[in-house]
This record gives structure tokens, sequence and C-alpha cells, in this order.
């Protein structure tokens, strides 16, 4: 009977003093490590997902790229219509093996003036549009370069 009081008195001692604080600080840091891990996992599967289908709507995007260069002019500027609902960017070679890459986007169903260097020193140039980093070369447009713009 003496040692089942005993035994009684130990227990509700333990019940009452709860657990030490290194054991709750380890505890905490633990439960917040794993769910560090599990929100970078969950989220670098996110990206990933994501990424993936960016690189195929790019590839799909150039099967309905479509522009009209109005004019390539020696002072560096081209004048372009994009008639497609991408945002397009443009790479030039001009026809001395010239390679360069003109500056601003021209988004959907815009016309606009942009620059690209190298255009003073050729007489034709083949513009090649870029839809993110991706170039449509299949649908590039050969010009002549003018004079006076």
């Amino acid at each position: 009977m003496f040692l089942a009081k005993k035994i009684k008195k130990v227990i509700v001692v333990l019940y009452k003093r709860g657990i030490s604080p290194i054991i709750a600080t380890v505890l905490l840091i633990a439960i917040t490590v794993v769910l560090m891990v599990v929100i970078i996992g969950w989220s670098s599967k996110f990206v990933e997902d994501k990424g993936q289908k960016s690189q195929a709507e790019v590839s799909l995007g150039c099967s309905n790229v479509d522009f009209k260069v109005f004019r390539a002019c020696s002072n560096n500027k081209i004048m372009v219509e994009n008639k497609g609902e991408n945002s397009l960017g443009f790479k030039i070679v001009v026809d001395n093996g010239g390679v360069g890459s003109c500056s601003g986007l021209v988004r959907g169903y815009e016309k606009k003036e942009i620059s690209c260097g190298g255009l003073s020193e050729g007489t034709s140039v083949k513009i090649i549009p870029v839809i993110g980093k991706t170039d449509c070369s299949n649908k590039l447009v050969k010009t002549n370069i003018v004079n006076n713009c």
C-alpha cells in the first residue's frame, strides 16, 4: 500500500512539472525544419510545372507568329507590325554577316519602330522574331535596308 501511494505521488509530480524548456525548444526547432522541408518541396514542384508549361506555350507560339516589316533604315530603326497575340522581340542578321538584337518588345497587335544595331553596315537584313528566349527562325523576313528614312 505504501508503495502504491509513493508511485501515485511520483506520477502526480511528473504530470504537474511538464517538459523541460530544452526539450520544448528542440521539439519546436524540429517541427519548424519539417515544415520548411514540406513547403520547399511543394513550391519547387509548383515552379517546375509552371516552367515546363511556359516552354510548351512558347514552342506552340512560334507557329502563331505573324508580323510585317514596313521598313529597315540605315539609321538602325525598323518599323514592325505584330499581327499575332504574342509579344515579340527581334534579332537581325545583316548581309555582311553582322548579327544583332533589337531593343524593346512589340506587343500583340502593335505597330512600333524599334532600334537595332548594325543596320548601317549592310544592304539587306534578315529579321528573326523571338518569343522569350526562343527564336522563331522559320518565320524570318528578309528585306532591303533603306538609306533615307
